[in-house]
């Protein structure tokens, strides 16, 4: 990557922009990202980790966004881009809003989500595009992005031309024009005005992509391509500190991260303290980057999140809200163990986060000689999860339960394991 060896990226001296609607940083943080065609979230540090798509496959890109929704984009193989879909998922998994992430008609060749993102508050997408149309006896290039609301599932996009690899700062897009990266104007987020910020041509022989810039407005990382023609044979990452978003340059970080090979999908977390990337070795994600010499130092060394997974995106929330509540029920029960003071102990395996759990278990009122449909409590448990993880749990027979031990014996116990908005079933034996 010979543009590596010099380089220099300058604001524009006539940048005036403000920064205006903030987002707030996140007190938690999760990286979601694709893997093997599925939408998957993971805790920064890469120890947690769940698939939140359904095992549909074809998932194109992901975006999460700093209030905690997450964004995917779906097509099938061999469908062209207007045949795509979305979703959002909340930041408890699940489903918000889902439809077609559609183009505006007219064109012959339509190419895109050229990046895809997902405002802070998770009501909007912006999605770039590259589309053909024939004019006569030749094609016409148009280019762009897309803005559309979550909720307008079936509506047309709005349709912002010239302005290509859209990310969002709360709900304004930061893009990229020749080797420009420009700032919609905050007057709105539908706004066909942009203004020159950062000055990439000092990097020779390189195209400028994304630029996805902290929430904090302190760091920006921008993602670069050389050569301009023939095959992509370098991606590289360079990161700098800014004063606002549209402000100068800092000079307190100015540096390429230091990836193992060709290096995209650039994401920083809320609060500048995390960067996820992805190079030849996956996904990765890291402690924020600093410095000013030629490669960055990093606060934390590079956490291996997948080696198959690609498009990483940080955004607010905790992945305990994505992960299922895990439970080890035996096959069956000892009702005079039941009986018993201390019970019977229940392993939950993955409490998803810290919290109170409980138990309900419930047999048929005619199993205990009463009348009525409705199922009857006869053993319940309680216990407070410290954390996420393994829990011990004690089930015991209520009063109504220990007055009905031998009618119980031969039956089967339905029982439900809750934490949260988490909950898992098993029918049991009674012995």
């Amino acid at each position: 990557m010979a543009f590596i060896a010099r380089w220099r990226i300058v604001a524009a001296l006539s940048a005036t922009l403000v920064l205006a609607g903030l987002p707030a940083a996140a007190d938690a943080a999760v990286v979601a990202y694709i893997d093997q065609g599925e939408v998957w979230v993971s805790s920064l540090d890469g120890t947690r980790n769940a698939r939140i798509s359904g095992g549909e496959g074809n998932w194109l890109d992901v975006a999460a966004s700093d209030g905690g929704r997450i964004a995917g984009a779906q097509n099938d193989p061999g469908k062209i881009s207007s045949f795509s879909f979305f979703r959002v998922w909340e930041s408890n998994g699940k489903l918000a809003h889902f439809g077609a992430l559609s183009a505006i008609p007219g064109e012959s060749i339509y190419v895109y989500p050229l990046s895809f993102d997902l405002s802070a508050d998770g009501s909007m997408l912006v999605y770039g595009f590259s589309n053909y149309h024939l004019s006569g006896a030749s094609f016409v290039f148009d280019r762009g992005f897309y803005w559309r609301t979550v909720n307008n599932a079936g509506g047309p996009p709005i349709r912002i031309g010239g302005e290509e690899w859209p990310t969002l700062f709360g709900t304004r897009v930061v893009s990229s024009a020749n080797h420009w990266v420009r700032l919609q104007d905050p007057s709105s987020p539908l706004s066909e005005t942009f203004a020159d910020w950062l000055d990439t041509s000092g990097v020779p022989d390189t195209v400028l992509h994304r630029t996805d810039v902290s929430a904090n407005g302190q760091l920006a990382a921008i993602e670069l391509v050389a050569p301009i023609f023939g095959p992509i044979t370098a991606e590289a990452i360079a990161v700098v500190s800014i004063a606002s978003l549209g402000g100068g340059l800092t000079g307190a970080v100015d540096c390429f991260l230091p990836a193992v090979g060709r290096a995209t999908s650039v994401s920083i977390s809320q609060d500048g303290s995390h960067i996820a990337w992805k190079d030849d070795e996956g996904v990765k994600v890291a402690g924020a980057p600093s410095g000013t010499a030629e490669f960055c130092a990093l606060a934390s060394p590079p956490v291996l999140i997948s080696a198959t997974g690609k498009h990483p995106s940080i955004g607010g929330g905790n992945v305990a809200g994505f992960l299922p509540l895990l439970v080890a029920f035996p096959s069956k029960f000892s009702v005079s163990a039941l009986a018993k003071t201390k019970g019977v102990s229940l392993t939950v395996i993955n409490a998803p986060a810290a919290g109170k759990i409980t138990c309900a278990g419930t047999v048929p009122a005619s199993r205990i000689g009463r009348r009525g449909s409705k199922r009857v409590v006869v053993a319940t448990c309680s216990a407070t999860a410290a954390q996420g993880g393994e829990v011990k749990v004690k089930l015991r027979l209520n009063a109504v339960g220990r007055k009905a031990v031998k009618k119980l014996r031969g039956g089967k116990l339905a029982l439900k394991v809750t934490q949260g908005s988490k909950s898992v079933t098993k029918s049991i034996a009674l012995r």
